[in-house]
């Protein structure tokens, strides 16, 4: 009886997922910038253009990036086959964006990491 008690521990805690597996989902690696311009701070995330397809979606994504950045703005943006960039988002930031070179955003990879419940 007692081997087969110290078997079972075995196989339980081998085979149960890690409790850090339990609570948080996988890192998201994503291209992002964080500005300040004119005392007000915001992100710009580069995001597949496909995302601008449902405006809901694309507001969703928004606040769920937002925590992430410290909750600053967070504006989105995708660029056609030509690597024109768009921008979705507060307004008066997507505007200024438009008129700054893509080379003068501070790009770096960010990866994210969100806690489930």
């Amino acid at each position: 009886m007692r081997q087969f008690l110290m078997v079972f521990a075995c196989v339980v805690l081998f085979c149960a997922a890690p409790v850090w597996a339990q609570t948080q989902a996988p890192e998201t690696e994503l291209t992002g910038a964080v500005i300040i311009e004119q005392n007000v701070k915001f992100a710009v995330v580069l995001v597949k253009n496909s995302t601008l397809d449902d405006k809901e979606f694309a507001d969703d994504l928004i606040k769920t990036l937002e925590p992430s950045f410290g909750d600053i703005p967070v504006v989105l943006m995708v660029q056609d086959e030509k690597g024109t960039p768009s921008y979705y988002g507060r307004s008066d930031i997507a505007e200024f964006l438009s008129k700054v070179p893509l080379e003068n955003i501070p790009w770096k990879k960010y990866a994210l990491r969100q806690v489930t419940k």
